[in-house]
């Protein structure tokens, strides 16, 4: 499992215990550092296995005699990504255009295809002082992160790009630096 585990496992073993980055020990909540590690989770499947990770994930969950349909999965993982924006407009509608709740349950329903108890739940989340702003480091670090993954040198591949987000105490600057070099 590629997500926020690993990331913490992988970065304990070499940043810290290999490196002394004793700073890699604490997760502050709202930092740059939280966007980077969003960013790695909500990709880490498609960069450890790629295209095809549906059909992959079915025969895991087939293993454990569970139904799964991976592709249909799969379509719907990137279809969802396309609209990962309308959870960032509805925390602006509600923060800084001062819309009514029930005008931004029904915005999430409409855009994000969400029932309105999911759309509920999603705004007691952007209610909340303390995580409130955390939306943005979803739909900010996968945008930032798929880029630099995408963009990558022709002779990196994409699990070696990724393995250096595991790897290295990369920031977002580091990130759309590098970026900025290859354009």
């Amino acid at each position: 499992y590629p997500g926020h585990h690993t990331e913490h496992c992988r970065k304990e073993a070499g940043l810290v215990a290999g490196l002394g980055h004793g700073e890699h020990t604490i997760f502050l909540v709202n930092t740059p550092q939280c966007l980077m590690a969003e960013g790695l989770a909500d990709l880490a499947l498609h960069a450890a296995v790629g295209p095809g990770w549906g059909g992959w994930a079915a025969e895991i969950y087939a293993d454990l005699g569970l139904r799964f349909d991976g592709e249909r999965a799969e379509a719907l993982s990137e279809a969802a990504a396309g609209l990962a924006g309308v959870r960032q407009d509805a925390a602006l509608m509600l923060h800084d255009e001062h819309r009514d709740v029930d005008e931004v349950a029904a915005y999430l329903q409409r855009w994000l295809l969400v029932d309105d108890a999911r759309a509920r739940q999603m705004l007691k989340f952007l209610s909340s002082p303390l995580w409130r702003a955390y939306t943005s480091t979803y739909v900010e670090g996968y945008r930032l992160l798929r880029t630099w993954l995408d963009d990558r040198p022709a002779d990196v591949g994409l699990a070696q790009r990724f393995a250096r987000l595991l790897d290295e105490p990369l920031i977002p600057s580091a990130l759309r630096s590098e970026a900025a070099g290859a354009a």
